[in-house]
């Protein structure tokens, strides 16, 4: 399969826009019908990633063949329909009516973003994916369903490649199919991120912000050091916050229009989507879900705010209806191994919530100062143990240009000064404003009395901080002057390039000790791989070039759930060379998933040291922790002289 078909989505994307603006009416004063348009077509092809994954997986024909007619036929079909309904004339005069004036300026400004997102692209496009999650879960589960065929499930031995929500992973494994490698992987964070400088422009003007107060918006937004540093992962919390911004923008879009059903569809596709990408969107989504309803019953009172919610409930059930129907056969609940992630989300007694707010908000003022970061987390045990709540871990981790743990403090802070000037100041409280500020708030609340601490939250904390961009936009564009708003908007960028040109594991610029390797422009592939974990670096190598030199083409894997997985697919070019990989010790639950006809003529193993045989299979050699079994006489179960398995203790595992 050559590449070209990776151009489907992106065709079909733009028939889907030009359709929906034409369907829009297309007003050349209608100044947000093209952003309606694109949030809309966005909300398409989003279900079309899940509608195609899940129907080609039931017939276990989720290959590229399968998803080339898939996105052949809905770009056909769009064409066809944009055809018929005239659209793309409508939008032909739409162009011609506008005025596409912009000041000198906006134009840098316009630049500066441009320049942003162009760099990121390259360094998503050149860089294999290296976050330590990735390798754990978010990639492994990519290469395992590309090997089956289908996103069932399958053994392992890290089982949220199972149970976590997948949108994310079902939109990198269709760039992956229809490319034929895992290079476009990064493409759907950084997708994600620049549809949020779009829509947090967009949900600025419908909150009142003048031109400079959107392009502050968006600035706010591509500046934020999470964000920018996750815009070449492959993580997915950009991706949370596109469909959460794009919720918020519906909303927004709908209030001075009649109640329509079809706004309510367009929100519950947008909600079904969030929920589809990661767990804690259930917690950002329920204030503005609150605030829709609210709405809605003023307008059409309870029965009518009831049918709402049930289409609402309808289209979230509907998108997320194959991966609960998974996670139900195996775990008996539909969002998978009840409090199997380690009891990172609970609800703590009362007297706990105020000693969780300040965890998660302390966490942002790490610094090089050790010791102004040991005072901080001295005060705070202290602040917890009066409360009776204490968090014996809590402690601040500098690595402000790592993709996991790096702070925004500035930003986090100028949000909470909108929050503040909202409620302070009056010719700021239109209902729209604060309607918006107080569900951001109540959902950044949420977050941080259910989450509990971890070294982590601060990424947790990005959707929140691109929620606040409209607000922080829109509040300080009635504070200050437009020109003052331009030079802040340049003073953002500027502050920006640090974590632009110095990401730790993907830096454009390498500089030790600052960054982990020199510049991916320049890095050999496999550093920049890993680059999280450089000591295993020669390991992983020296044994996946043993095991090629031995001709096998059926891998057996037993690895602890703290394992790496990933790079070992990646350095053997798995699966799209033909090589099978699958896991051979797993729990009971499991086993059912199995495929009895496997019979692994090699197995990589990290939990196997001393043992001279393994599943009939003879030693070969170790490299590190990493043993390599070779022989034909491969048997199911571990002959008499296995030693116990047991979790390696050579890394952390990230959090998830």
């Amino acid at each position: 399969m050559h590449s070209w078909p990776i151009v489907l989505p992106p065709l079909s994307f733009l028939a889907l826009f030009v359709t929906l603006l034409g369907a829009e009416g297309a007003d050349p004063a209608d100044g947000e019908a093209w952003r309606r348009a694109l949030v809309k077509a966005a909300l398409v092809c989003g279900a079309i990633v899940t509608a195609s994954t899940e129907i080609l997986s039931l017939f276990h024909a989720l290959t590229a063949g399968g998803l080339v007619l898939t996105w052949s036929v809905a770009l056909l079909a769009t064409i066809v329909a944009c055809w018929r309904l005239g659209a793309c004339t409508r939008v032909r005069l739409w162009v011609k009516g506008r005025g596409w004036r912009i000041s000198f300026p906006e134009a840098a400004l316009l630049a500066g973003l441009a320049a942003i997102l162009l760099l990121t692209a390259l360094v998503a496009w050149v860089s294999p994916p290296n976050t330590t999650d990735s390798h754990l879960y978010h990639m492994s589960r990519v290469v395992h369903w590309a090997e089956n065929a289908s996103l069932d499930h399958y053994p392992t031995s890290y089982e949220v490649q199972l149970w976590f929500p997948p949108w994310a992973e079902t939109a990198i494994l269709t760039l992956r199919l229809l490319w034929g490698n895992d290079q476009p992987a990064g493409l759907v964070q950084w997708l994600s991120y620049a549809g949020c400088l779009v829509v947090a422009a967009g949900i600025a003007g419908l909150l009142g912000a003048g031109r400079q107060g959107r392009w502050l918006a968006a600035v706010f937004c591509a500046s934020i050091p999470m964000a920018i540093l996750q815009s070449t992962s492959t993580q997915n919390d950009l991706a949370v916050a596109f469909w959460l911004l794009c919720i918020g923008y519906l909303l927004l879009a709908q209030a001075p229009r009649p109640v329509r059903a079809g706004g309510s569809l367009w929100m519950g596709l947008a909600i079904g989507l969030g929920i589809l990408t990661k767990g804690t969107v259930f917690l950002y989504v329920a204030p503005f879900l609150i605030w829709y309803l609210a709405w809605v019953w003023s307008r059409l009172g309870a029965g009518g705010a009831l049918r709402r919610a049930l289409l609402l409930a309808l289209c979230a059930v509907a998108l997320n209806a194959g991966v609960w129907v998974r996670n139900l056969a195996t775990y008996g609940s539909p969002i998978g191994a009840v409090g199997g992630d380690g009891g990172l989300v609970s609800l703590p007694p009362v007297a706990g919530w105020p000693v969780n707010w300040a965890a998660h908000s302390l966490a942002h003022l790490a610094s090089p100062l050790e010791h102004a970061n040991v005072w901080i987390a001295e005060h705070f045990h202290g602040f917890a143990d009066l409360l009776g709540h204490p968090v014996s871990q809590f402690r601040l981790t500098w690595a402000w240009n790592h993709e996991d743990l790096a702070a925004s403090p500035v930003h986090l802070a100028v949000s909470g000064l909108a929050l503040l000037m909202l409620v302070l100041r009056r010719r700021l409280q239109n209902p729209l404003l604060v309607g918006y500020g107080l569900a951001a708030a109540a959902a950044f609340g949420l977050l941080t009395t259910f989450v509990t601490w971890n070294p982590y939250v601060v990424r947790l904390h990005l959707p929140f901080l691109v929620v606040m961009a409209p607000l922080v936009g829109a509040t300080v564009d009635r504070w200050l002057r437009s020109g003052t708003l331009v030079l802040l908007s340049g003073l953002l960028l500027l502050l920006s390039l640090p974590w632009l040109l110095l990401n730790q594991t993907r830096p454009v610029v390498g500089l030790r000790p600052r960054t982990a390797i020199v510049s991916v422009f320049r890095a050999e592939k496999v550093d920049i791989l890993f680059a999280n974990w450089l000591p295993l670096r020669d390991d992983f190598v020296q044994a996946a070039e043993a095991l090629e030199q031995t001709g096998c083409t059926q891998i057996g894997l037993r690895i602890d759930s703290s394992d790496l997985e990933y790079p070992i697919w990646w350095l053997l070019g798995a699966p799209q060379n033909g090589m099978r990989l699958e896991h051979l010790d797993t729990p009971d639950h499991l086993h059912r998933y199995a495929d009895p006809f496997f019979r692994p003529c090699a197995i990589l193993c990290t939990v196997c040291g001393g043992r001279a045989r393994l599943h009939g299979l003879d030693w070969m050699s170790s490299f590190g922790k990493i043993s390599l079994f070779v022989g034909n006489g491969y048997v199911p179960d571990t002959d008499g002289q296995a030693a116990p398995l047991r979790r390696p203790r050579w890394w952390a595992r990230a959090g998830e």
